[in-house]
């Protein structure tokens, strides 16, 4: 996972390996936007992320608390909402919910695994997997995003130097020229 810088490429590379890696039928990873305080997923390429409140829901529960939420029965779960399983003809049984912390603990998504395979409940292993999983995840999603940060960084930057119309030029320690704008 470390070595992928494509956020998009990243997120599904990661939902892929975290469904065989716990068995499970659906997984989703949901980042988090703090600014409008709300979870969203990128459900398949083309479409428009989703996006829920984080007061929202048993991933937003666990975005706002920290707390890992293990749920043998989701439908006895007051946070679960049924309508998404109409709506979709999915049944959803079980669900392990976890924060994705960065390594200042700060929280900057929800992986959520959905339905353990062979109707088995989620099990303190399970947890133990995906806390160790999600580790690596956030290392891979901050690299990815700081990647992503420097190349809009440095666009904008070449936009701004290829507007200016009087000569900028960068010149190394001997005072050679290195770059200039046209």
């Amino acid at each position: 996972l470390s070595s992928e810088l494509d956020t998009n490429v990243l997120l599904s590379k990661i939902m892929q390996s975290a469904r065989d890696l716990l068995q499970v039928e659906r997984c989703t990873l949901f980042m988090l936007d703090a600014e409008k305080e709300e979870l969203w997923t990128k459900l398949a390429d083309g479409m428009e992320p989703l996006r829920i409140p984080m007061s929202k829901g048993i991933a937003g529960e666990v975005a706002m608390t920290g707390q890992t939420l293990n749920i043998p029965d989701v439908y006895q779960d007051a946070r679960f909402n049924p309508n998404v399983d109409k709506e979709s003809g999915f049944r959803t049984r079980n669900m392990l919910c976890m924060p994705v912390r960065n390594n200042d603990g700060t929280i900057i998504g929800v992986a959520q695994m959905i339905n353990k395979l062979g109707d088995e409940p989620f099990t303190k292993i399970d947890e133990e997997l995906l806390e160790a999983f999600t580790a690596q995840t956030a290392v891979a999603l901050e690299n990815a995003m700081l990647f992503q940060q420097t190349l809009e960084m440095r666009n904008y930057l070449e936009s701004n130097l290829k507007s200016i119309t009087n000569l900028v030029i960068t010149l190394n320690n001997e005072g050679r020229m290195v770059t200039a704008n046209h």
